[in-house]
């Protein structure tokens, strides 16, 4: 999964190893809240929000491996660390190894420049 967000908006897009289909996800932030909020905050909800939606969807298999690529050094750092003092991007990160342990995912996030 590749994604990014950028001002009011987003976009990502998801491949499957078992299929030859790219799925791509675009669109502008709702609220004002968050297009204003910080862009560390933004780049993680965006990809966040997508594995969710594919969980929900049922796209992803129990145990499955997800690669989440990102340019945002924030928040590859903060997932490791597992914590941040921004209260946005800690809550976005624990949805993340709820989604983790949900899933029984085996998540690797990578910060790409």
């Amino acid at each position: 999964m590749v994604g990014d967000a950028s001002g009011a908006g987003f976009g990502s897009t998801s491949w499957k190893s078992s299929e030859s289909k790219i799925r791509v996800t675009v669109g502008r932030w709702n609220d004002a809240t968050t297009s204003n909020s910080s862009s560390n905050f933004r780049e993680a909800a965006n990809l966040v929000l997508k594995l969710k939606a594919m969980m929900n969807a049922g796209e992803l298999a129990k145990g499955s491996e997800v690669f989440i690529f990102t340019d945002n050094f924030v928040f590859e750092r903060t997932f490791y660390k597992g914590s941040s003092k921004s209260r946005l991007l800690h809550d976005v990160i624990v949805d993340l190894r709820s989604l983790e342990m949900r899933g029984e995912l085996i998540v690797h996030v990578i910060w790409i420049s």
